[in-house]
């Protein structure tokens, strides 16, 4: 998975081997950086350029946000979906930015989206994770024009 920002001038890339890399897009030969601290394979990466951060999702549910400039792990944050223990199975596209309306960042499995909202932290720190379908999601859309999320399920 990978993220491109042209504005910072960085590719952010994440991989099966547990570390996010950033990259200069003219240097090919190695990382501008390394970021370490997940314990699985990295299912997503995002850039929140405004932020100057870096969020990265891996397999075992826990998302990490990493400070661009310093390298350095900011905070993790361990998800907890409904149906019990079961990860959740995911798509090509687990994480999206949100940027009008309210900055959140959103985390999309095959039957569940959790919304974290950013720039301020909750009285108790949780999570909120929002349950729409009952069956699994098979397609999820974003419209720039109305900022909506929609998303489709199997049932009928």
């Amino acid at each position: 998975c990978f993220d491109f920002n042209k504005n910072l001038n960085i590719i952010v890339t994440g991989s099966t081997d547990h570390t996010v890399r950033l990259w200069n897009p003219y240097v090919e030969s190695k990382p501008t950086a390394l970021l370490k601290g997940h314990q699985t394979s990295i299912l997503d990466v995002a850039i929140h350029e405004s932020a100057g951060q870096i969020f990265s999702y891996s397999m075992d549910v826990v998302l990490k946000v990493y400070d661009i400039k310093e390298h350095t792990c900011l905070q993790t944050v361990i998800l907890k979906f409904p149906r019990g223990s079961r990860v959740p199975d995911h798509g090509p596209f687990v994480l999206h930015i949100q940027k009008k309306v309210r900055s959140a960042l959103i985390v999309c499995s095959n039957d569940c989206m959790a919304e974290l909202r950013m720039g301020h932290r909750s009285q108790n720190n949780t999570v909120k994770a929002v349950q729409s379908h009952r069956k699994p999601i098979s397609c999820c859309v974003y419209a720039p024009q109305t900022h909506q999320m929609m998303t489709g399920c199997e049932e009928p």
